[in-house]
């Protein structure tokens, strides 16, 4: 896939799933890069599985 359907990708889920950057967003846990890094593997993961 592209960079701009994988960026999509993550913006669809963060706007069904947007307690994934919860954390993040308080300073909890690793922080917003490591957040948005998760997000995107998340949505490649997706991708592979519509493959």
């Amino acid at each position: 896939e592209s960079v701009e359907e994988n960026a999509n990708l993550v913006i669809r889920l963060l706007i069904r799933r947007p307690e994934c950057l919860g954390p993040a967003l308080r300073g909890a846990g690793d922080g917003l890069m490591k957040a948005i890094v998760d997000a995107n593997k998340m949505s490649e993961r997706i991708a592979d599985r519509r493959k």
